[in-house]
């Protein structure tokens, strides 16, 4: 269900397209749950040519027991 909601979420701006070609780019995300985020900007990133992508997260979540 979260892959299908960020589908198509992120775009790179045309004027953008020219910084991020060739680029090695470092993604930051605040927690990660499915990974989805990560993937569709990753996504829209290679499209535009970015020639590498580091994801890096702050926090998981996890399935608490109660």
């Amino acid at each position: 269900m979260r892959e299908k909601n960020v589908a198509g979420a992120f775009s790179v701006k045309s004027s953008s397209s020219k910084m991020i070609s060739e680029a090695r780019i470092l993604l930051v995300d605040d927690v990660y749950t499915t990974g989805s985020t990560i993937n569709a900007c990753s996504e829209a990133l290679k499209l535009t040519g970015a020639k590498k992508i580091i994801a890096v997260t702050l926090a998981k979540t996890t399935k608490l027991k109660i």
